[in-house]
């Protein structure tokens, strides 16, 4: 009953997101150019596309558990779109940086300037609460260890990064990604970096090499509002 539901869902939060990317360091125009509708993936091969965007370093690689709903799946999809950086404290709470609930790699180069002056606790009371995100991630290789906040406990600050392979090409990824871990390895911040993949793949019950179509429809000169097609189900 849900497989049809979803089509053509226009999802409100990547909206916001978008509007994020305009407003921000990173611009829409780019985002829509390097942009391939979302393909359905095996973890061997978001592995092995990983490895060709970015360096061997400390970062932590993260999957999603699974997904069970079409809901789910748009969500995991969303993510990616969200070129920003989460932060949070090794308490698990959302933090803000200048204000704002994320930042760019472009942004957090103020941090060499001013330090963790920039990162305070989040006004928002509805922020979220990095234990929930922890609750749905697993490593690539171990799909049944939980991932737990006191893992975390030795440094101050951890950074969440979105991708995909999808969004945008491997050398822009890895030069965006590479912006913000230089600007964070330059500061006196103790931190890790979650780097968390948003991938279609096919142990969610999802028909290897199908596509799910997303259409861009700019709805005035600022924002965009995606359509989602159809999921591919594995039937």
């Amino acid at each position: 009953m849900i497989k049809n539901i979803i089509n053509k869902y226009r999802l409100f939060p990547v909206l916001l997101i978008i509007v994020l990317f305009v407003c921000g360091c990173l611009s829409v125009a780019k985002v829509v150019v390097g942009f391939k509708n979302p393909k359905v993936l095996d973890i061997t091969e978001i592995e092995k596309i990983k490895n060709l965007t970015f360096a061997s370093d400390e970062t932590i690689d993260l999957i999603y558990n699974k997904a069970i709903d079409s809901t789910e799946i748009i969500q995991i999809v969303s993510e990616s779109f969200n070129g920003q950086i989460n932060i949070f404290n090794k308490n698990g709470k959302r933090l803000c940086f200048n204000g704002k609930t994320s930042c760019s790699g472009y942004q957090l180069n103020q941090l060499n300037q001013s330090g963790d002056n920039l990162i305070k606790e989040c006004e928002d009371e509805d922020s979220q609460n990095l234990s929930l995100i922890l609750s749905k991630l697993t490593y690539y290789d171990k799909h049944d260890k939980v991932i737990v906040l006191s893992e975390f406990d030795d440094v101050e600050y951890i950074f969440i990064y979105y991708w995909s392979s999808f969004i945008s090409s491997k050398k822009r990824m890895n030069e965006e990604f590479d912006i913000m871990k230089n600007s964070l390895d330059s500061s006196k911040l103790q931190y890790k970096i979650l780097r968390i993949n948003c991938d279609l793949r096919d142990d969610w019950n999802l028909k290897k090499g199908g596509n799910l179509k997303i259409y861009f429809n700019k709805s005035d000169k600022r924002q965009y509002e995606l359509e989602f097609g159809n999921i591919p189900w594995n039937n």
